[in-house]
């Protein structure tokens, strides 16, 4: 019975390895960069394929992000917009919002009764004057994923760029913004001038009522400010009184960092997560310029024992394509945050079947999870729960770089390797050797249990369990040892 134990320990190990090459095998994956780390939540590697190389992440560096906001603001800490009057001057001090609204800032307008013959100054630096991250590129910053990063903004980030009758606009209001209509071109385009304040589109066919595009909103603090004031002012450097009570004044502060890490993680936003960054920055770190704060980020990493070796960052949504991380890297960080005292809250920011990017995958299952794509980049990484016949959690990393196959066969692909680990993980992927009642089994009372964890090296393990057990027992009871599965 023990020597049927062992073929099935390594039958079950084998399936695994054998199913997991089958789709790595797959034509659409021929010449792309595969790497894959599955491993059981405090117990050992359940497969690996370039585990060691770094890959593009990107959005799946919104979950280095996110971590080193949770660890270091904490998951309740909320940022503030504070709003006060000082005579006829009104001012604005951004504190890092990105959920900011047009009416929470209509509503302080009407609690200060601001008119068009007060000041409106307004200060929008606390991360410092970089508005984009070193690694982007000219090509991205008109592209609506690419955030003006502002410590001050409102409506996501984004606006909305609409035609009707003739005509162009934004919505959910212009804030100053040319826009025009060319029909001097026959192909269809937008084109961005004078940092964003002027926008041509030329080419409409259909001149009804028609969404043409969402774009980032250039100048975010300017446009918060202008729902206060026609004309609002830039001060850098403002600073709230100490006693603010003795002012008119109104706070805003409604989301804390786990509301806005879920819109970050779960609807993958851009722009959440570069301004979480750059105020953890701000606020525990240098400064919040992207260099210092991606410095946290890489302190957050080698805390979960990943070597410097094993990534480079360059901005903290996965726009840059200078990103690069090891499938393992990313495996130790949700490992280390699943197993926090806070990991159950920190996972639940995360996307779920049905639920965000994973809206439409892997139906039925219990996990979290976090995507990542670029164009030829799609990955894949999260924590999948097992529930029978025994409760256990496994992380998995799927990175796929370089692929020249539509994006939806490589989900098609990474979800197909989640529901293989899934199904063979219900076959009891790490066995447990132990004995039966000692007193029935003829061994002492305490007898040693012994354990088979699953692993690369399986045989190497196995023999030396084999020898752990001769040593331990005699050879006439040996036979007494029986086995049983978790």
């Amino acid at each position: 019975m023990l020597v049927f134990a062992f073929y099935t320990y390594l039958f079950l190990q084998g399936n695994l390895q054998s199913d997991l090459q089958e789709v790595l095998s797959h034509p659409a994956l021929f010449r792309a960069h595969v790497g894959v780390f599955v491993k059981e939540i405090g117990g050992d590697i359940l497969f690996e394929h370039n585990a060691e190389k770094r890959f593009t992440p990107a959005s799946i560096v919104k979950l280095v992000t996110a971590a080193t906001a949770w660890e270091r603001l904490g998951p309740e800490f909320t940022p503030q917009t504070i709003i006060w009057r000082e005579g006829k001057t009104v001012k604005i001090l951004g504190g890092g919002d990105p959920g900011l609204t047009i009416e929470e800032l209509r509503s302080a307008a009407k609690v200060l009764k601001i008119s068009s013959k007060d000041t409106v100054l307004f200060d929008d630096y606390l991360f410092g004057p970089e508005r984009y991250a070193p690694g982007w590129m000219l090509s991205d910053l008109p592209q609506s994923y690419c955030p003006y990063v502002s410590a001050l903004s409102i409506n996501d980030g984004k606006l909305e760029l609409w035609a009707k009758d003739g005509k162009a606009f934004l919505l959910p209001r212009n804030f100053g913004i040319k826009v025009t209509l060319s029909f001097d071109s026959k192909t269809e385009s937008i084109e961005f001038s004078e940092s964003g304040r002027n926008i041509v589109v030329s080419g409409l066919k259909d001149l009804e009522e028609k969404r043409i595009a969402e774009i980032p909103l250039f100048d975010s603090g300017m446009a918060a400010a202008m729902v206060l004031h026609s004309k609002p002012l830039r001060a850098k450097g403002l600073r709230a009184p100490k006693d603010l009570s003795k002012f008119p004044h109104v706070v805003i502060r409604k989301r804390s960092v786990a509301n806005l890490l879920e819109k970050a993680l779960q609807e993958s936003d851009n722009f959440y997560a570069e301004t979480l960054l750059r105020l953890t920055g701000a606020l525990t770190g240098k400064s919040g310029s992207w260099q210092d704060s991606l410095e946290l980020a890489s302190l957050k990493l080698q805390e979960c024992e990943v070597s410097k070796e094993e990534f480079r960052l360059a901005d903290g949504s996965g726009i840059s394509r200078l990103n690069e991380i090891t499938p393992r890297a990313i495996a130790k960080l949700l490992e280390k945050m699943c197993s926090s005292y806070r990991g159950e809250r920190f996972l639940s920011c995360l996307a779920t079947p049905g639920v965000g990017t994973l809206e439409k995958r892997l139906e039925g299952m219990k996990l979290w999870g976090k995507t990542g794509t670029l164009r030829g980049a799609s990955n894949l990484a999260g924590i999948l729960e097992i529930e029978k016949p025994a409760k256990r959690r496994i992380v998995f990393v799927i990175f796929v770089n370089h692929h020249a196959a539509e994006a939806e066969t490589i989900r098609e692909l990474q979800d197909e390797m989640v529901k293989k680990i899934y199904a063979l993980s219900l076959s009891n992927l790490t066995p447990h050797l132990r004995t039966e009642n000692a007193s029935s089994a003829g061994l002492k009372p305490g007898a040693k249990v012994h354990r088979l964890p699953v692993h690369a090296n399986a045989g190497r393990r196995l023999s030396s369990a084999l020898r752990s057990l001769r040593e331990t027992y005699p050879v006439d009871s040996f036979h007494s040892v029986a086995y049983k599965t978790f």
